[in-house]
């Protein structure tokens, strides 16, 4: 009970950053607004540069494009169930000296709703952005047990969505419910994962809209120390 509201403590804190932008709503967007928002959500990621990531669900790799941007020294694969061309933002904070390394260190792989395409104990990080309440029940209990597989040993995972504001709001895209991030931790926890910390931004990047987002970071579980009783909310 007082782990759960230091959680909510440490959520509801990070989220009054959130100002700054509910401020520009009415305000055309800078390349200087996207890079501060950039900034303020990968910050929290902890990804160290040389790392192999997987970004499930990467569409076309438009948020891994800029990932790099910090980290050129990481490999990134970008998985999605549609066949998606990569491609890079147009924004010269992207385009500068990157294109070529990026092109080079990404590769894109078409996975299925419930397998992803790589061998075991491949991955330093998982980055489940927007994707994590795409998912149906189902699929879900798969995917987590296929994010453990190709997870390393101590791998992070990170889930990474959408607050929503009221009991029942749905993506507009996937018409699927926005899940709430405390329900989101335990049903990874149960599924042979460790929460190492809870957070939250205030931007999203890809269509400037205004959400809040969890940021729920949760570390691999070795074999030996999981609960093998695979189960959801």
């Amino acid at each position: 009970m007082r782990l759960s509201l230091l959680l909510l403590f440490v959520l509801l804190c990070s989220c009054s950053g959130w100002n700054k932008f509910a401020k520009q709503e009415n305000k055309p967007f800078t390349e200087s607004d996207y890079l501060d928002g950039f900034n303020n959500e990968v910050s929290k990621y902890g990804l160290k540069n040389g790392e192999t990531i997987l970004d499930l669900g990467s569409l076309t790799g438009k948020f891994s494009s800029i990932i790099f941007r910090y980290y050129p020294q990481s490999k990134i694969v970008l998985e999605d169930v549609y066949n998606m061309k990569p491609h890079l933002y147009n924004y010269s904070f992207v385009q500068n000296d990157t294109i070529y390394k990026y092109k080079t260190n990404r590769t894109f792989k078409k996975g299925r709703p419930d397998k992803i395409p790589s061998r075991p104990n491949t991955f330093n990080t998982i980055i489940c952005r927007k994707t994590y309440h795409e998912f149906n029940n189902n699929n879900k209990l798969k995917m987590l047990s296929e994010m453990h597989r190709v997870l390393k040993d101590n791998g992070v995972l990170l889930v990474v969505d959408v607050i929503p504001n009221y009991e029942g709001q749905r993506d507009a895209g996937c018409k699927n419910l926005y899940l709430k991030w405390d329900n989101v931790q335990k049903e990874v926890v149960k599924n042979g994962f460790e929460l190492l910390s809870v957070d939250s931004t205030s931007y999203n990047l890809l269509d400037s809209t205004y959400h809040n987002y969890f940021i729920l970071k949760f570390k691999k579980l070795k074999s030996e120390e999981r609960n093998w009783g695979i189960t959801t909310l």
